[in-house]
């Protein structure tokens, strides 16, 4: 596909779990992690990961934790792509669940906050909701 096309315009869907005409993955947590992780060297547009929301036949649950494995896009790549026309939309999933206020820090340049994978969609107090705003409710109000 690389002779065809620039890797920032390929996605890859993989389906860990998935028992179409009997296979099965004897350590698919292993293997996709590894798999994901060989990917990244590309710098894919996307990665597409589908399982069954209930595993069957005891399967492991393997796209949400292989799902850490992947870098994603970051804000240098996603301008670039942008400014150069190679993607209409970048997805900022991890950016986003770190940053509330993603679109402001983007426009004004300012630090992302770093994502912390351990609280991405969990219970507990310490979760995505917790990361700190660029500025308070006060300091944006009075313009700065």
């Amino acid at each position: 596909m690389l002779d065809y096309w620039p890797a920032n315009r390929i996605g890859v869907r993989l389906s860990p779990t998935e028992p179409f005409l009997g296979m099965c993955d004897s350590n698919p947590l292993s293997h996709y992690t590894k798999l994901v992780k060989l990917l990244n060297r590309f710098g894919l547009a996307y990665l597409h990961g589908v399982e069954f929301p209930v595993q069957l036949d005891r399967r492991p649950e393997v796209a949400r934790q292989v799902r850490g494995a992947f870098e994603g896009v970051d804000r240098p790549r996603a301008a670039l792509w942008l400014d150069t026309g190679w993607a209409d939309r970048v997805a900022n999933g991890k950016a986003f669940l770190a940053n509330p206020d993603l679109v402001e820090r983007f426009w004004t340049k300012a630090p992302l906050t770093a994502p912390h994978k351990a609280r991405f969609y969990s219970a507990g107090k310490a979760r995505y909701t917790d990361y700190p705003a660029l500025w308070s409710g006060a300091e944006r109000r009075s313009g700065g």
